[in-house]
């Protein structure tokens, strides 16, 4: 609903507070943005010029929607807002793998991971899965750290405590350094990113929240060739999928895993 419409609406419906009619109709005007308090001081400056008061954004806030704009106005709007989800209760049991599969994990990974038990259920998924995660992770061209920035970042979006508790380590070891994991959740703002890491973050946020925009294609282009394009958009997409899965099976997180820090951004 454009802005203008809610306007109209107040009038109709004969509500003085445009706080009010805000609220009623947020669903389908507004949307919550996770951002920096600059970023998103410039964003609500910019939807009041459409008749939307700033009233209607504190009102939204005092009530737990932290930052938000109109629909179209976000650029990055954060589409996640569930628990995180180690919290999920158990939904389908940890599977025993086939024989041949389970020495193919052992030569991968080692111990398989919990998330590999659970798609176990489905034996033909989870030998297919194995070999795809297996070229991401081992037959790329991308830098190995940038593409574990790009998988935590993911994995901060969808709050997914699994997937960032698991990757955390693997970031380290391929060079991601603690300051930029620190700073991943402000890296649009931060000195630890260089242009080309920010090019990625932004393409992988926007491949994890479903929309892909021309300006970050575009920006992402200057950095990166085609395939090293594909590449990343394949390796945020991916994980993608997996912090769904950890959420749809109620995957829990390996005792081993538990004491991880830094905690997972709120």
């Amino acid at each position: 609903m454009a802005p203008r419409e809610v306007l109209r609406e107040r009038a109709r419906l004969g509500i003085e507070d445009e706080i009010d009619v805000a609220l009623l109709v947020k669903s389908d005007i507004l949307v919550a943005v996770a951002r920096d308090a600059q970023e998103a001081e410039a964003l609500e400056e910019r939807a009041e010029r459409p008749g939307i008061g700033r009233g209607v954004f504190d009102e939204l806030e005092a009530v737990g929607l932290d930052r938000v704009v109109p629909r179209g106005f976000a650029h990055g709007i954060q589409l996640y807002d569930a628990a995180p989800m180690q919290k999920v209760a158990t939904r389908v049991p940890l599977a025993e793998f086939e024989p041949a599969l389970k020495i193919r994990l052992e030569k991968l990974w080692g111990t398989p991971p919990n998330l590999y038990r659970a798609l176990a259920n489905h034996p033909a998924l989870v030998a297919a899965w194995t070999e795809f995660s297996k070229m991401l992770r081992h037959d790329t061209r991308t830098p190995r750290a940038l593409r574990e920035l790009v998988i935590l970042r993911g994995g901060q979006l969808m709050r997914s405590e699994y997937e960032w508790a698991q990757h955390l380590p693997m970031a380290r070891k391929a060079g991601v350094s603690e300051a930029q994991i620190n700073a991943l959740s402000a890296w649009r703002t931060s000195g630890e990113f260089d242009q080309r890491e920010k090019a990625a973050l932004a393409l992988a946020e926007e491949v994890t929240q479903g929309h892909v925009s021309d300006a970050v294609h575009a920006e992402a282009l200057r950095h990166f060739d085609h395939h090293d394009y594909v590449e990343l958009a394949a390796v945020a997409a991916f994980y993608a999928m997996v912090g769904r899965m950890l959420d749809a099976m109620g995957v829990q997180l390996e005792p081993d895993f538990r004491d991880f820090s830094p905690e997972l951004p709120a």
